[in-house]
């Protein structure tokens, strides 16, 4: 709806685009709310941003509460990503492509690799 490219079912501020996020739901967007979580700890002290359990040092996605690790380095969160262990692995499609076992032809399974 405001063209941000954050869907609006996931936009805590779905009519301004300068804003998506409110974690705390305190109607203040996270990148101005001096406490994003509504823990009563300021973020400039707060050692879990996201009160996910994980410190932050530790935590790979200090702000999502749903994220902390990315084992494989993607920049997407191993709950989030149904192969966590392998970066360019986009998952299994059926269409033209390497086919089975990279023979360059023909219809089937096959794996897609990034660039």
């Amino acid at each position: 709806m405001d063209g941000d490219g954050v869907p609006n079912g996931e936009d805590d501020f779905p009519r301004d685009p300068e804003f998506a996020g409110d974690l705390d739901g305190d109607g203040i967007p996270d990148v101005n709310d001096p406490d994003g979580d509504g823990d009563g700890i300021p973020d400039v002290n707060d050692p879990d941003l996201d009160n996910d359990g994980v410190p932050n040092e530790e935590d790979a996605f200090p702000r999502d509460p749903g994220e902390s690790k990315d084992s494989d380095g993607d920049g997407v969160g191993d709950n989030a990503d149904d192969f966590p262990n392998d970066s360019g692995f986009e998952g299994f499609g059926w269409g033209w492509g390497s086919g089975f076992a990279g023979s360059g032809c023909g219809w089937g399974r096959h794996s897609e690799r990034r660039g």
